[in-house]
């Protein structure tokens, strides 16, 4: 009750999504969608970064896939693993802040993709909720081959502003 303001850079949403994304290249929330190519070797990391989550029949299956196999193996997952992947899905308590949340994510995000922002944005808190997708960034700084697009910085700027008289 002590926040003024919630600051999202490139957020996730769900935790569960996210994972697909990463053994898929697929994100999807609503009827935005698309694919972005993964570097078999990141996948690979984050599969062994994450192992000791994952039971010895599922732990071999998983590398690149296609959306399909990995709804499967998500499914099949142990109950400890899907309540773990709730528990750290922020999409599940967002709707309880009482500070407004503000959201800006780079379109062109290969680390988290920007329909995570859009799928915490459609948390029914429509009117504390501030969405801004970015085409001049990337997860963590611009975005490969972008120039200055002035809509974005000014939209960046408004971000900027509200942060400031919340401070």
């Amino acid at each position: 009750d002590r926040v003024s303001l919630v600051l999202t850079l490139g957020g996730y949403a769900s935790a569960s999504e996210l994972v697909r994304f990463y053994l898929t290249g697929e994100y999807r929330y609503g009827p935005t969608a698309g694919q972005r190519r993964h570097d078999p070797e990141l996948v690979r990391a984050f599969v062994a970064a994450n192992a000791d989550l994952l039971d010895d029949a599922t732990r071999p299956l998983l590398g690149a896939m296609d959306g399909a196999r990995a709804d499967a193996i998500l499914a099949a997952m142990s109950p400890s693993v899907r309540d773990l992947l709730e528990t750290l899905s922020p999409v599940r308590v967002a709707r309880e802040v009482p500070a407004p949340l503000v959201l800006v994510h780079g379109r062109d995000d290969v680390v988290v993709p920007y329909t995570e922002s859009l799928r915490l944005a459609a948390t029914g808190r429509s009117a504390r909720t501030t969405l801004v997708i970015v085409d001049v960034l990337g997860h963590v700084g611009a975005a490969a081959g972008g120039g200055l697009d002035w809509t974005a910085i000014t939209r960046l700027w408004a971000v900027a502003y509200r942060l400031a008289a919340a401070a």
